[in-house]
């Protein structure tokens, strides 16, 4: 009942989020893309330690992001999925501690096949990674992903 008022609220768009059941999922929220087309905003963020023997010699980064989804309509939805802030903080003295913007990755999605009685849900992605980011943490390099 609350999702058919919902829809008629927006005019074209009987768009039913994700079916009973699902929930979006936690792991690789900057790569992993949930088929269903919802809005939102989720912040996310990671600590990575270095081991001792990679080419860092240890240290850390802390990221901090957001993820934006906006339904336009029942079937399509734009994104921007990898916008945020990195704190490098290498154990290698001759790299020193840096902080900067990561890339901002923008995208379109599309639900080709939606038949929410079958729990069917088929939904192509185009995503791009500008190269928007800072050099002191390791962004913003070559022509975008």
């Amino acid at each position: 009942m609350t999702r058919r008022l919902l829809a008629q609220a927006r005019p074209g768009c009987e768009r039913h989020g994700r079916y009973d059941g699902f929930v979006n999922p936690v792991t690789a929220p900057y790569l992993f893309e949930d088929p269903f087309i919802t809005t939102g905003l989720y912040a996310w963020g990671l600590v990575h330690q270095f081991p001792r023997e990679s080419v860092l010699q240890g240290g850390h980064i802390t990221v901090a992001a957001l993820a934006a989804r906006v339904a336009l309509t029942d079937r399509l939805a734009i994104l921007a999925t990898k916008d945020g802030w990195a704190d490098l903080d290498p154990d290698l003295a001759i790299l020193g501690h840096h902080q900067g913007f990561t890339n901002i990755t923008l995208g379109v999605k599309y639900a080709l096949i939606d038949d929410p009685e079958h729990q069917l849900i088929v939904t192509p992605l185009l995503r791009f990674e500008t190269p928007a980011g800072s050099a002191d943490v390791f962004q913003g390099h070559d022509q975008g992903i």
